[in-house]
């Protein structure tokens, strides 16, 4: 096969394209130093997961896309000269093609793609980024494969490049002569995975897929995988990428979703990840009837996607030993949509994939998401993630919340339309003051009816949640969850994998013990510590209007990774249109 004449006919096709899109948005920053929490720069041309490239002169490239089969999709790219402040359009010329990786040792750019049922390929720029490309071939394996970000192994000269399909799990390409020649591994896979908890039905099976690498001080490289289980699954290589340990669970929660660690220049990893779990499985084949028919083996498909809508970011200081953070980088912002399901040109709509690089002084610029409607460039400070306080009055009315609830009826590719349930209503108290109403109106067009809010803090294992709580004539009833990881605001089953959970019944007992008055404010506040049961020293107290209880709640889950969200849901089984309100959140850790 002529990959050369191929590829560059390619190139010379798509070198005159012009995005419809515009990659252009708006923001406040007029220098990368003033970056701290989390801004959105620019509209990325394509999905995350590859193309994101920093050049030794400074300048940021994003390119456009993948090679699918025998063509290039969106070959173009995106750039900007100075650190991700603003961007312009780039264009390809003839035998150029995008490029992932700089070796470290002579400067020449790599990308490896694979082009359907002709197997896996290598490209080679050198003398420059707009230098002379070479291709060749590195495997033949009728398979098709997604390359991954590759890193680079200084006492070896080794370059390895993980790779995955659906089918098979991951596999790790290496080269230690700068490409002139390719070894592999053996696949690495993960078990699929089971009906069981309050799942009624299989998930979408994942072996472990979508690898990302990072070498560890010891020299050790680590992988992370994504799985179809609740957690990501981990894998380890003693001699430098050629065999891998049986992957196991690891510390960090996440469900078909797409991982990326990080070494920075100074030493620190960043993980980048959904810190998510999905709903329930619903029964089958009433809600995979999409599927059904086709000779696909219930399960083993996508399904609906209901973890996706938010970014998390943790940062270790001691090589993956202890995390802090946990935190929610980036919240869709068409997560209330009515028309989600049909949102953007491409498939899926998430920002689940991702990629990142360093601008300097501590700033990360980060690419996430897929769908054009979806995906951003968002760059923020990792001093940001040591913060130990969060509050939330409500002046920016949900911004800093997940609220939605699913309408019944799958759209499009494996969406479910949305609407905000709990919303901002005036105080009764106070007009000119706004609070969260929740509630559960029992409309019949929603997959599940009561309405929740989710709302992130740094995490601790140690550490205190306050709010204002009022309940209503109708209130029928809530659960107050502290919990390590985000679940949808509607998911029912959330208390049951919370740390600890403070229950209000439909009589206004809270915590069984202490009657709550309607139609008047509270202040609750529940102080946390020791989040492991083996210690058998666990202790959550609660305190109202600041006179501490009678009340200890019991720890029911243990977590490495300490508490992150506060999870409000009614829990009324018949209509509740009064429901309760909340207000000024604030949250401490130590």
């Amino acid at each position: 096969m002529k990959l050369k004449a191929l590829f560059i006919g390619v190139a010379v096709l798509r070198s005159v394209c012009i995005y419809a899109q515009d990659h252009f948005v708006e923001h406040n920053i007029s220098d990368f130093r003033e970056i701290y929490k989390p801004v959105v720069l620019a509209i990325p041309p394509a999905d995350a997961g590859r193309g994101l490239i920093k050049l030794k002169t400074g300048e940021i490239r994003h390119y456009g896309g993948e090679v699918y089969g025998q063509e290039v999709s969106r070959v173009n790219y995106i750039y900007s000269i100075d650190n991700g402040i603003h961007w312009k359009e780039g264009f390809l010329h003839p035998g150029e093609i995008s490029a992932d990786f700089q070796s470290p040792k002579t400067g020449a750019f790599y990308r490896l793609f694979s082009v359907r049922n002709k197997g896996l390929f290598f490209a080679k720029t050198e003398g420059g980024i707009n230098g002379k490309t070479i291709f060749s071939t590195i495997d033949s394996l009728g398979t098709w494969l997604w390359p991954r970000r590759a890193i680079y192994i200084p006492g070896k000269n080794r370059i390895l490049f993980p790779c995955n399909t659906d089918q098979s799990g991951s596999i790790v390409y290496y080269t230690d002569d700068e490409g002139l020649s390719w070894k592999r591994t053996d696949w690495i896979t993960v078990s699929d995975g089971r009906i069981e908890g309050d799942n009624k039905s299989l998930r979408w099976q994942q072996l472990g897929v979508e690898p990302s690498l990072v070498q560890l001080k010891d020299g050790r490289i680590w992988m992370i995988l994504r799985t179809s289980h609740d957690q990501f699954y981990e894998s380890f290589s003693e001699d430098f990428g050629e065999t891998w340990s049986s992957p196991t669970p690891s510390r960090f929660y996440g469900t078909n979703t797409m991982p990326n660690i990080f070494r920075m220049s100074d030493g620190r990893l960043l993980f980048f990840w959904c810190n998510s779990t999905p709903l329930p499985e619903f029964p089958k084949p009433s809600y995979m009837k999409y599927f059904l028919g086709d000779g696909i083996i219930e399960g083993k498909r996508e399904d609906v996607f209901t973890n996706r809508d938010v970014i998390h970011v943790a940062i270790s200081d001691d090589d993956g030993n202890t995390w802090k953070g946990f935190r929610e980088l980036y919240l869709t912002t068409q997560r209330n949509s009515s028309n989600y399901g049909l949102l953007g040109e491409g498939n899926d709509k998430s920002v689940h994939q991702s990629q990142c690089i360093e601008l300097g002084e501590g700033k990360i610029l980060l690419s996430c998401g897929q769908n054009s409607a979806f995906r951003v460039l968002v760059a923020f400070d990792v001093a940001w993630l040591y913060e130990k306080e969060r509050k939330n009055d409500f002046s920016s009315g949900i911004d800093d919340l997940c609220v939605f609830q699913y309408i019944s009826g799958k759209v499009g590719h494996c969406s479910l339309n949305r609407k905000a349930g709990a919303n901002i209503i005036p105080d009764p108290e106070d007009n000119n003051n706004k609070v969260l109403k929740i509630c559960n109106p029992m409309e019949s067009s929603l997959v599940i009816e009561n309405q929740g809010a989710t709302w992130n803090f740094p995490s601790g294992k140690k550490g205190e949640v306050s709010l204002d709580l009022y309940l209503t004539d109708e209130f029928k009833g809530a659960n107050i969850s502290l919990i390590d990881r985000w679940f949808n605001p509607v998911d029912t089953t959330a208390y049951k994998n919370a740390m600890f959970v403070l229950d209000i019944g439909a009589d206004a007992y809270l915590a069984k013990k202490i009657k709550l008055d309607r139609n008047k404010w509270y202040r609750i506040t529940v102080s946390w510590d020791y989040l492991d049961k083996s210690e058998k020293l666990s202790d959550c107290s609660v305190v109202i209007n600041g006179q501490k209880q009678k009340i200890k709640l019991p720890l029911i889950n243990n977590t490495l990774n300490g508490i992150s969200y506060l999870h409000l849901q009614s829990r009324a089984k018949e209509k509740d249109s009064g429901g309760f309100y909340v207000d000024n959140f604030y949250s401490i850790v130590k």
